[in-house]
């Protein structure tokens, strides 16, 4: 639609432009001020394009009765609105006026007196060129907009560093906008701040400043939008040119007016997070700009999607690496453990009557047994184990040395969860590891075991919390992906018990981070009167 400014000392004149023009066959004008000096036409210019609503076309008269002439006016109004086009109409019509308007930026000039029919050509045919100049700007802004992202990702694949490198370009890109990208977590189903964002996305709102997840059914926007395309399992958006309108909107921001929420998704149309940008006037996402959203979102899903794949190839190159050298010892373990035993079968049988020799024997049977049991590698299946006996007798065992006192709430008595006995054992101890290293410098350390029975009796949760600091939210993406430690080497503890765990058909999470809190994971496994392999929460 067009918006059109005509400014000439004669008012009589000024008005009949108007009327004329509001009467033009196929030209689509949505609206038409009159100005009858350069400062108002200034004025009236600025106060449009504040509202982002810029007028389109100047009509200005060269031979205004003004301290500016029209030419000079023109100079003014195109700095104010650098994408509108403008006509010079004159009654004294000379060729240094006719050159200099063009020289200065004037889309025509047009001697008086001129037809009506004749202006509305003009008019119809700048209103093409004006669609063809725009559509090639916004071709060239989305092709900036595509480069900038794919230079600042680069050849990075780390999550954090691809989000940083990601919301620091869009962060400039996007004027005035507040932005931030919110991950999805499919087991919990919330959306949660991805790495890197609260460098770019400040909440100013001290009742919201803690707020770090955003639960589908409780609420918000973005949830919204989240719950849309799971549904649809495509790209869903929401314009709300009024956030005060709209009964989701947490207040994050008082000064937010209005927001806009799409949704980001990967190469299998499974939902990765929302983006979500801010602006503090009402309606402050244009339609125009819809299309620039769409793309920049499209790029921030291949971005957190390459990151993501990157992590997960990371962890099973990791975790396959360093634990080939462990299967194939455990190989070996199994054939002289067996030769152990057959050895001892053979001494108590050459000893006879002989007990002190036969009690040797046995002892070294009872090794030889207790060696192989305690081979986390080994490829043994799952079996049914009393699961609250379980844990009670292993993480008593485990924290006595360590000075840990253990808090159970157990509430499976007679639940068998289906484990690999050792492997199990070695991810309780690893477990119990990092809480000790974490709470070394408290005076009383402890840790909360839990469990419960979900998914009608077929899965046993164990949740295991320490009261240490806690993992850092910005490591909580990627803690099951990449090498995690506060040390230069090491780290791969959770890879490892990730690992086991998956290998007994189960999972493990790590729980939303609360500052201060400890760390807390949760743990899933099929039990005995599972039907079917765990398939998740």
């Amino acid at each position: 639609m067009n918006r059109l400014l005509v400014l000439d000392d004669n008012e009589r004149f000024a008005d009949t432009l108007k009327r004329n023009i509001a009467g033009f066959d196929e030209y689509d004008t949505e609206l038409v001020e009159v100005a009858t000096t350069p400062h108002a036409a200034i004025h009236l210019a600025q106060q449009a394009t504040e509202k982002k609503q810029p007028f389109t076309v100047f009509l200005i008269d060269q031979n205004l009765d003004a301290e500016l002439d029209g030419i000079q006016t023109m100079k003014e109004l195109l700095a104010v609105s650098p994408d509108a086009d403008a006509i010079i109409f004159t009654g004294f019509d000379t060729p240094q006026d006719g050159i200099r308007a063009y020289e200065e930026g004037a889309s025509r000039y047009l001697p008086k007196p001129f037809e009506p029919r004749e202006l509305g050509f003009i008019l119809k045919e700048l209103s093409r060129s004006r669609k063809v100049r725009l559509e090639e700007a916004r071709q060239r802004r989305q092709f900036k907009v595509a480069a900038s992202i794919a230079e600042a990702v680069g050849t990075s694949l780390k999550l954090e560093t691809t989000m940083d490198a990601v919301l620091g370009t869009l962060d400039e890109l996007f004027e005035k906008t507040r932005l931030c990208v919110l991950l999805y977590d499919k087991h919990q189903k919330f959306l949660s701040f991805a790495p890197a964002t609260l460098k770019y996305y400040e909440i100013k709102n001290p009742q919201y400043t803690q707020l770090d997840t955003f639960h589908l059914d409780q609420g918000s926007i973005a949830c919204r939008v989240a719950k849309e395309t799971l549904m649809s399992r495509k790209m869903e958006f929401v314009n709300v040119g009024d956030i005060n309108k709209d009964i989701d909107y947490k207040n994050l921001n008082p000064d937010t007016k209005s927001e806009f929420c799409i949704s980001l998704l990967n190469s299998n149309n499974d939902l990765l997070g929302v983006l979500v940008l801010e602006r503090d006037r009402i309606n402050g996402f244009l339609a125009s700009e819809l299309d620039l959203i769409k793309m920049v979102a499209r790029h921030i899903s291949i971005a957190i999607e390459r990151a993501q794949q990157s992590e997960e190839l990371e962890y099973k190159s990791i975790v396959s690496t360093r634990t080939s050298w462990a299967a194939n010892i455990a190989h070996g373990i199994n054939s002289e453990v067996n030769n152990i035993l057959s050895w001892a079968y053979l001494i108590r049988k050459k000893a006879g009557e002989d007990t002190e020799i036969g009690k040797y024997a046995l002892n070294i049977e009872e090794s030889a047994a207790q060696l192989a049991s305690i081979n986390p590698w080994a490829n043994k299946p799952s079996e049914p184990v009393l699961i609250d006996t379980f844990l009670q007798e292993e993480l008593l065992e485990i924290t006595k040395p360590k000075d840990i006192h253990v808090d159970f709430l157990l509430s499976a008595p007679d639940v068998k969860a289906m484990i690999k006995i050792s492997q199990f054992k070695n991810t309780l101890r690893l477990l119990v590891n990092n809480a000790s290293k974490a709470m070394k410098e408290m005076e009383e350390k402890r840790i909360f075991v839990s469990t419960c029975l979900t998914n009608n009796n077929s899965t046993i949760e164990i949740l295991f919390k320490d009261f240490g600091p806690g993992i850092s939210e910005d490591k909580h993406s990627s803690a099951f992906r990449i090498p995690f430690t506060s040390k230069q080497e090491g780290g791969y503890g959770l890879l490892f018990i990730r690992q086991m765990i998956e290998d007994m058909h189960g999972q493990i999470r790590l729980l939303p981070y609360e500052k201060s809190s400890g760390a807390e994971f949760l743990i899933q496994l099929q039990t005995s009167d599972s039907t079917s392999n765990f398939q998740g929460g």
